[in-house]
């Protein structure tokens, strides 16, 4: 994925409000070199730079979900805790997992055909 494209996509989401009200940012880990094929001075160190500087929120990146292989569900809906550990990295605690109650399904409806 392009630095271009990440760098677009945090601006229109710091545009559309997206980050008022978050706690912090977690960026999934990005395959290839973190360069910018247009511009090879610009690098996602410089778009998480002038994101933290715009939200000054704190950034965590590295995660391993996102556009690559050999990725960990990131559960959504949930409350997430981010902690440090003592290798010097960050571990996510997750809690609150929405669920369903058993008696709102409606079984018969799961099974049919058109």
């Amino acid at each position: 994925m392009s630095n271009l494209i990440v760098s677009s996509a945090c601006y229109d989401l710091y545009l559309a409000g997206a980050f008022k009200g978050q706690q912090a940012i977690v960026f999934g880990a990005l395959s290839g070199a973190g360069e910018d094929s247009y511009d090879k001075r610009y690098d996602v160190a410089t778009v998480i730079r002038q994101l933290h500087q715009l939200t000054r929120l704190p950034i965590y990146s590295g995660m391993r979900f996102g556009h690559i292989g050999q990725k960990h569900s990131f559960p959504l809906g949930t409350k997430c805790q981010i902690s440090s550990n003592t290798a010097g990295g960050y571990q996510l605690a997750f809690s609150d997992y929405p669920t369903i109650k058993a008696d709102a399904i409606q079984v018969e409806g799961l099974w049919q055909t058109a």
